[in-house]
């Protein structure tokens, strides 16, 4: 046959099953459905690889590290099963440490291919891999992206160094024509494109560096591009480099056959709508169960139902009692929190299920200073999110293709938002304790990690002052307020008006 065919996941983000545990309903995902679909692709001409952030980003990932700490990810055990030839790392791998991540490593048993990540300053992968398949040379190698080490927490990475991605991918490059001289090159990186480099069109949202496209453009000799997204997939060809990049969560698999007699590479993009594979399930069985009873085990009470209703013209309570959990922790003037667009809220009878699918990532909180200037920057920003549709204000993922948890409520000022300005002009009052805030003005801020990182878009972030971070993660935090309270009070904040007139 002269085929040689590559299989690759991104960003599984700790999803085995196909169920997801926040919106309570059953989806076309994870990887007991990838298995079955990758075994009826796989022959001896096949590869398999990973692209990282295969841990966390579910309440199963929150549940493991919470409970059993120690023991050996389901995910691993699953991805073991699999048999996967190479694997890339990515930020979500490092939310529980080096053991943590080290440990996956050992488990899955595929060689790390991840180049410009250095340990104590030896390298923690491979600089690359070389397979023989059908008589042709294979090279693979993997790279971290720059945006990706900023979603790093500094104690999590403690001990870890990363190199420039794009000058890392070139040094290989040369190494690899003047070393090892193989008929095609395959790159594993860690990060999406912003666009589609043939349309321009958005595929993700924009961080204002789009280092994906600088790699199409910068670094030549590139036969295949796998790409990691959480926001949407795409397959195109870019000069001479064939690019793809597949949904998160295990909805799809990337397919790229490479046909050695035309030297023509066909991509595919595969959605994960097979039959879950029941052996999947039997490495984590028994911590199922135990998984299923965590979720519902009661945490504390609230006086009403605060869920999420993702309406828009005032901060709801959610919103508001999330600030106060950050704020009773950091005591700063304001804080900021964003609601993930699957997460239910918080029930009369708070669930650990309620509180894990708020905050999935293992995420601390930053108390960072900021001028008023600063501040008003960072509102226009989040009110980019928000649109009028059919007469209703409502943040929509298609019109920045962007996921609704984009949109941030502030807490400890009072401003007024106009969705009907231009982009960059809807920010119409902004006070403290009823005094209009000045450009001068300087305010202590209480802000998730991943948001000051400059995330979806926040780069405008990166210039406010850090003063400090929390030991305790967002979710520790706000499980010990509510067991300390008991009950939380449901009140609206009316400190936000938000108008489309």
């Amino acid at each position: 046959m002269n085929r040689i065919r590559i299989l690759a996941t991104s960003n599984i983000n700790g999803q085995i099953d196909s169920q997801n545990e926040c919106s309570n309903t059953t989806e076309y995902m994870g990887l007991a459905r990838l298995k079955p679909l990758v075994d009826s692709l796989r022959d001896e001409d096949t590869l398999l690889i990973d692209n990282g952030d295969s841990l966390y980003g579910s309440p199963l990932g929150l549940f493991h590290m919470t409970v059993h700490p120690e023991d050996i990810n389901p995910v691993s055990l699953a991805m073991k099963d699999m048999q996967y030839d190479y694997i890339n790392i990515g930020s979500h791998d490092f939310a529980f440490g080096r053991k943590a991540l080290q440990r996956h490593l050992d488990t899955v048993g595929a060689d790390c291919t991840a180049n410009n990540i250095l340990y104590r300053d030896e390298p923690y992968g491979a600089t690359y891999a070389i397979r023989e398949i059908g008589g042709y040379k294979i090279a693979i190698f993997s790279i971290v992206s720059v945006q990706s080490q900023l979603h790093i927490r500094k104690d999590m990475r403690r001990g870890f160094r990363f190199s420039d991605p794009i000058a890392s991918a070139k040094r290989t490059i040369e190494l690899l024509r003047t070393i090892e001289k193989p008929d095609y090159i395959i790159c594993m990186y860690s990060s999406g494109l912003e666009k589609n480099p043939s349309s321009n069109m958005p595929i993700q949202c924009s961080t204002d560096e789009n280092q994906g496209l600088r790699i199409l453009n910068e670094v030549r000799g590139i036969d295949v591009l796998i790409a990691a997204s959480e926001d949407g997939s795409c397959s195109t060809k870019y000069h001479d480099t064939l690019v793809i990049q597949v949904a998160s969560s295990g909805k799809e698999l990337a397919c790229v056959d490479i046909h050695t007699d035309s030297r023509t590479i066909e991509p595919h993009i595969l959605k994960a709508d097979c039959e879950p594979d029941a052996e999947v399930f039997e490495s984590w069985d028994s911590e199922y169960c135990e998984y299923q009873k965590w979720l519902d085990s009661p945490v504390g009470m609230t006086d009403s139902d605060l869920l999420n209703q993702n309406t828009y013209s005032a901060m709801p309570a959610l919103a508001a009692a999330m600030n106060s959990f950050q704020q009773s922790l950091t005591q700063t003037d304001i804080s900021s929190v964003s609601i993930p667009a699957d997460a239910p809220g918080m029930h009369s009878e708070i669930t650990m299920r309620d509180l894990a699918c708020l905050y999935l990532m293992n995420d601390c909180v930053c108390i960072v200073e900021l001028t008023g200037q600063l501040l008003r920057q960072y509102i226009e920003k989040t009110a980019e999110f928000l649109t009028v549709h059919d007469e209703r204000i409502t943040a929509v993922p298609s019109a920045l293709n962007c996921n609704v948890r984009s949109f941030d409520w502030i807490s400890g000022i009072q401003y007024t938002i106009n969705v009907a300005n231009d982009i960059g002009h809807r920010v119409s009052s902004l006070k403290k304790d009823g005094q209009d805030i000045q450009d001068s003005d300087t305010f202590t801020l209480s802000i998730p990690y991943a948001r000051l990182s400059g995330s979806d878009g926040y780069r405008i972030l990166r210039d406010a002052k850090l003063r400090g971070m929390t030991e305790a993660s967002c979710f520790s935090n706000a499980l010990t307020y509510i067991q300390k309270e008991k009950c939380i009070h449901a009140s609206e904040d009316n400190n936000v008006l938000i108008e489309k007139i």
